[in-house]
Formats: structure tokens, C-alpha cells, sequence
């Protein structure tokens, strides 16, 4: 029973070491709470998705007087909303360009940047007020977030059908030369088949 016990700290240890190594994260690090909100805490990190409904994107977007058109659009792409605290005593750099999102089979699924919204409203003319709206929902693409700071946001993709993972990657320190953070969001599923 002893020699047990020590080869289970032995263990624990060794998968601890080569989680550190490859700068990951354990499955226990993760916590789900009843409204599907998943958060992580570690490596000085604290980070939250949930993946919103059809519904929960028609609602909250009519509620704010956007037209029918925006709105349809709206609920044809995958709403992940992510919030993000530095606990560090440095900075961690946000920088979405560095995040994937990936499925079982290592295919990448798109997500739709900024720039590409505000094309997509500039081509169907929605005013300026709904323009500034819609922006200040979603997550920034690129920010340094200092000790203490928080930042949060949606960030959209094509909606995957099948399950997919967030990977995302954090780089640290004032140049951002400091340790990688690595945080994996797995099981991830698109709400979809709603009825509206």
C-alpha cells in the first residue's frame, strides 16, 4: 500500500512537471457552472467562455433597435463570450491573431475578425450608432493587459459543426518576451437549431 502511495505522488508529479513543461493546463483547472459558463484559473490567469445562443444574439441585438438585417446575421455566426483578468505582477498580452480554434481533427474554424464586420456594415449601410455598439461587445483583437485589469468580450466564428477547442496563447512581460501562457477550452459546441 505504501509502495502505491508513492508511486501515485511519483505520478502526479511527472504529469505535473510535463503539464508545466509544455505550458498547459489540467482538465481540473476548468469549472462549469449551470448557465454553461466555463472558466479557467491558473498560471495567473483567470478565463471565461460561454458559447450563446441563437436567442440570447437575437434578444440582446433587438433589444438595441439593430435592423433585421443586422440581426440575421448576427444569429448566422458563432458567438463565444470571453472574459479575461490578469492576476500576474506582469503584463499578458491579449492578441487574438494567436488563438485557434480547432476540431478533433486539427481543422482550423474561422473567426471573423473585426475588420470583417465592419466591412460587412459598411456594405449593408447599418448607421454609425449600431456600428459603435456592436464594436464595443466584441473582445478587443490586441491588448496589454496590466496586473489587476480585466477584459472581456465576444469573438465570433463560422459556426463549427462539430465540437471544436479554443487554444488560446498569451504572451507575458512589457515586450512581451516573458513565459507563453497556453489555455485549452475543449468540447466547445456552437448552439445552433434554435428556433427564433
Amino acid at each position: 500500500m505504501v509502495g502505491l502511495r508513492k508511486a501515485d505522488i511519483l505520478g502526479s508529479l511527472a504529469a505535473w512537471l510535463l503539464l508545466g513543461a509544455a505550458g498547459g493546463h489540467a482538465a481540473d483547472d476548468i469549472t462549469e457552472a449551470p448557465d454553461g459558463r466555463r472558466e479557467y484559473r491558473g498560471q495567473g490567469l483567470v478565463m471565461s467562455v460561454t458559447a450563446r445562443t441563437l436567442g440570447q444574439q437575437f434578444a440582446f441585438y433587438s433589444a438595441r433597435g439593430f435592423p433585421e438585417d443586422a440581426v440575421r446575421r448576427i444569429t448566422q455566426r458563432c458567438f463565444l463570450t470571453i472574459g479575461i483578468r490578469n492576476e500576474r505582477n506582469d503584463i499578458v498580452w491579449l492578441e487574438l491573431d494567436g488563438w485557434r480554434f480547432i476540431d478533433d481533427q486539427d481543422r482550423e474554424h474561422k473567426r471573423i475578425r473585426r475588420d470583417e464586420w465592419n466591412a460587412l456594415w459598411k456594405r449593408i449601410a447599418l448607421p454609425p450608432a449600431y456600428r459603435a455598439t456592436f464594436g464595443w461587445t466584441q473582445l478587443p483583437e490586441r491588448r496589454d493587459l496590466h496586473p489587476g485589469e480585466s477584459a472581456g468580450g465576444n469573438v465570433t466564428l463560422a459556426p463549427p459543426p462539430v465540437p471544436f477547442t479554443l487554444a488560446a496563447r498569451f504572451r507575458t512581460g512589457d515586450d512581451g518576451s516573458g513565459p507563453v501562457l497556453q489555455v485549452r477550452f475543449d468540447n466547445l459546441v456552437c448552439p445552433k437549431g434554435e428556433t427564433l
